[in-house]
């Protein structure tokens, strides 16, 4: 077993859900592993982490994006999609 900070080396975790408590549980977990994360209450708040991270850092784009699937404004396969599209307009490879 591999620690998943070798294979998330410099890169961040965005973690999107509405919910304090999962939050706190997966950047409680991501941070036992070395990995840093942002956090999103929402879809739209999500798309605006990333798209400030393409804007800022373009070669440091998120590998690895946990999203629940039920949210307020956004719900997580709407999120997913929207994602998908900007990556594939942006030439970027897909996150997780």
């Amino acid at each position: 077993f591999q620690p998943l900070s070798l294979y998330l080396d410099k890169t961040q975790v965005l973690v999107v859900d509405d919910e304090g408590f999962n939050q706190i549980i997966l950047e409680q977990l991501l941070d036992r592993m070395a990995v840093g994360c942002d956090i999103a209450a929402n879809g739209e708040m999500a798309l605006e982490f990333i798209s400030t991270r393409l804007k800022h850092i373009p070669a440091e784009h998120y590998e690895l994006i946990i999203v629940d699937y039920d949210m307020p404004k956004m719900c997580g396969p709407q999120l997913i999609e929207t994602i998908r599209q900007l990556e594939e307009d942006k030439g970027l490879p897909p996150a997780f």
